[in-house]
């Protein structure tokens, strides 16, 4: 991680010294590590996200060295240490003092490549999953994980069959949570390749009187991406307006 962070990152001392900045690197656990431009940072400050425009309070400092960590009350320039309590802050956004707001060039994250459906062998983990997945994904800017709307499945997204395979061992081993992980399903859709015509009768018994009702209805495709037009071609004084009103509801949700 050094070599990529002096290869990719400004100089610890390249801006002007009254700034005090740290930049997100990655996210791992509690203490996440940065890595400390200009200036000074101490343990018990207050920092400032423009990216989100919130104040962050910096509770912990813990020097990071391989599994080996230091808790320390202030690092200075160069440093990569870890920020315990961010609640608002993820890889990539830009730390610095509230007096001097500075905002330095943020990560670009390639898309993900490859999707999974996922669901907690238990239905009452489901809460626990959704928790721990919102983890993942602050942390980590590869990692998607989202409801599909359509099949109520979840979804996670990463850069590979293996980087999905490293999330479901950490949901093991870091939240304790046995999880099954699947190709997703997939939710069909249907539509008319040429125009159709139908009609239809309806005879009911209301009150003692019969009433009755034809209609013809035809469809045709419409252009792709385009949105679907519902035509009344009934002359306005032939029916009640209610009566047209709620015909042409029922097809706009069809």
């Amino acid at each position: 991680m050094r070599s990529h962070i002096d290869n990719a990152l400004a100089h610890p001392c390249a801006a002007p010294p009254p700034t005090r900045a740290a930049i997100a690197v990655n996210g791992s656990g509690a203490a996440e590590p940065h890595a400390l431009l200009p200036g000074r940072l101490r343990a018990n400050s207050r920092v400032y996200n423009p990216a989100k425009d919130k104040k962050e309070n910096v509770p912990q400092l813990w020097r990071i060295q391989a599994d080996r960590r230091e808790q320390v009350e202030s690092v200075s320039a160069g440093d990569i240490v870890g920020i315990v309590g961010l609640r608002h802050s993820v890889t990539g956004d830009t730390l610095c003092d509230p007096k001097a707001p500075i905002v330095l060039e943020s990560i670009r994250f390639p898309e993900t490549v490859v999707s999974m459906a996922i669901e907690p062998e238990s239905s009452v983990e489901r809460k626990k999953l959704s928790a721990a997945l919102d983890m993942l994904r602050r942390q980590d800017p590869t990692f998607r994980a989202e409801e599909n709307e359509e099949t109520g499945q979840t979804l996670i997204s990463g850069m590979g069959e293996l980087h999905l395979e490293v999330i479901k061992h950490r949901l093991l081993r870091e939240h304790k949570l046995n999880v099954k992980v699947h190709k997703p399903r997939v939710s069909y859709r249907e539509t008319i390749a040429r125009a159709v015509e139908l009609s239809g009768a309806c005879h009911r018994v209301l009150a003692g009187q019969t009433t009755f009702a034809e209609l013809t209805l035809r469809m045709e495709p419409c252009p792709a991406q385009s949105k679907p037009l519902v035509v009344c071609r009934v002359a306005p004084d032939e029916l009640p307006g209610n009566f047209v009103n709620a015909a042409l509801e029922t097809l706009e949700e069809l």
